[in-house]
């Protein structure tokens, strides 16, 4: 059977094109200066409520609904890549599902995902770049893989994160949807660069983004749509640009940098951006 060790092997030669979500599977539960809590556990409202209130410290937020935005930017950080990365780069299921999983935390923001077993993992042979034998259980098709991760690690999970900051904190679930929506479009973008994997990450970025219903993620898709892409004629920029359909609310901090995906730049405004962060 796989374990932690195992996972981390598989994907190191994809972690430099991962960027910043490289190394988001947890390895070991334990660190100096780290902290494991389990992902149920921040569901309850004075963990939550705890949490948020420690993001909005570290940024100086104006209020409760732009440090909760901001601490579920972290958590979609921690939650997703590591688990949206085995399924596409190397056909395994993860089980994400909140109740299989701990958060690791650094100075109380969340940093990584540790899943507590992994003894149902399965895989979609297809997509396995190297042939081994550890694995006991496979998937017969894309759409077997697919159900298997992204329902227990949509549904089963951030979905519920995302209620709960809903409640707490009152930010629309559509600014925190969209989200989690941008963290997967620029997550995918980085994997498309892999050498063999484009149709892969295709076919998963198809739906988890592009479906308005799917057998996947229900009627309707949450995720749907969470960002757009203005082309070269719009932008003035050589390829396409990326752009939320919702604001994350980073603008209301003090002395914020503007974000290039923000969908309150014009187009002149983000093409600029772009060129200076390019310059830079």
């Amino acid at each position: 059977m796989p374990d932690h060790s195992d996972l981390e092997t598989l994907l190191a030669p994809f972690q430099p094109a991962l960027g910043p979500y490289r190394e988001r599977f947890a390895v070991s539960p334990v660190g100096d200066g780290v902290e494991l809590v389990p992902a149920a556990a921040l569901l309850e409202r004075p963990t939550l409520s705890a949490a948020v209130e420690r993001a909005r410290q570290v940024y100086q937020a104006p209020d409760l609904r732009v440090a909760a935005s901001l601490w579920n930017k972290h958590y979609n950080a921690a939650l997703l890549p590591g688990v949206l990365s085995a399924m596409t780069l190397l056909g395994v299921s993860v089980n994400a599902a909140i109740a299989n999983t701990s958060i690791v935390l650094r100075d109380g923001l969340p940093i990584a995902l540790w899943v507590h077993d992994l003894s149902d993992l399965a895989v979609y042979r297809h997509r396995l770049p190297h042939p081994i034998c550890c694995f006991n259980r496979e998937h017969q098709s894309v759409l077997d893989l697919q159900r298997a991760v992204l329902a227990r690690l949509v549904h089963g999970h951030l979905a519920l994160v995302i209620d709960r900051l809903h409640g707490l904190a009152r930010v629309p679930r559509e600014i925190l949807w969209g989200n989690a929506g941008n963290l997967c479009a620029d997550l995918y973008e980085r994997i498309a660069a892999c050498n063999g994997v484009g149709e892969a990450a295709a076919e998963d970025r198809r739906a988890l983004l592009d479906l308005p219903t799917s057998v996947v993620l229900g009627d309707p898709n949450p995720l749907y749509r969470s960002v757009r892409y203005e082309q070269p004629e719009e932008s003035g920029l050589i390829g396409a640009s990326r752009v939320r359909r919702t604001c994350c609310l980073r603008y209301r901090l003090p002395d914020s940098d503007p974000c290039y995906v923000c969908p309150l730049l014009t187009s002149t405004e983000r093409a600029a951006l772009v060129k200076q962060c390019v310059v830079a």
